[in-house]
């Protein structure tokens, strides 16, 4: 794969997250996570960046991005996700794209909490920004490779409330 096609790849990615961000927070406007029924974002500082941590009405969780490696940045995301969101695991974790201050802080955050569905670029030949194999095999319960078009599964609540979708 080239690199340009692999930046491509990347920007769409990029792209796609902050859609459905920005969807989710207006969504959030006229719905009002788990406890309550609402969809809730949360802006986790992390070093070099943000993670963004969502809760769907029916209570599933989304994380965008780790940040950087060791135990500041996975610290910062378990303190919100069990403090502000009261969960327990992470449903979903995201990582966008291949720099340290996107995945670094995921094998750390696997040993502090749970995580169940991991979804990124999987590995692929001429890789720019190789994560290595302590990301590859952290611990969650499945793995996938996500692609441009791709659906991300989420549960449903029952009601008035809309269908959330994650592409």
């Amino acid at each position: 794969m080239s690199s340009s096609l692999s930046a491509g790849i990347v920007r769409r990615l990029i792209l796609s997250a902050t859609a459905v961000c920005l969807s989710m927070v207006c969504a959030s406007y006229a719905w009002a996570g788990a406890k309550d029924g609402r969809l809730d974002i949360y802006w986790i500082d992390v070093e070099g960046g943000g993670a963004t941590l969502i809760v769907t009405p029916a209570g599933e969780s989304i994380l965008i991005d780790t940040g950087n490696p060791g135990l500041r940045d996975a610290n910062r995301i378990v303190q919100t996700a069990t403090q502000a969101a009261k969960l327990r695991r992470i449903d979903h974790l995201i990582t966008t794209h291949y720099h340290r201050d996107h995945y670094g802080g995921a094998e750390t955050l696997s040993r502090l909490m749970p995580i169940g569905h991991v979804w990124d670029n999987g590995v692929f030949e001429g890789m720019p920004d190789n994560p290595g194999q302590a990301y590859f095999e952290f611990k969650c319960e499945q793995r996938h490779v996500i692609n441009p078009g791709d659906a991300i599964p989420l549960a449903q609540t029952k009601g008035d409330g809309p269908a959330l979708r994650l592409q």
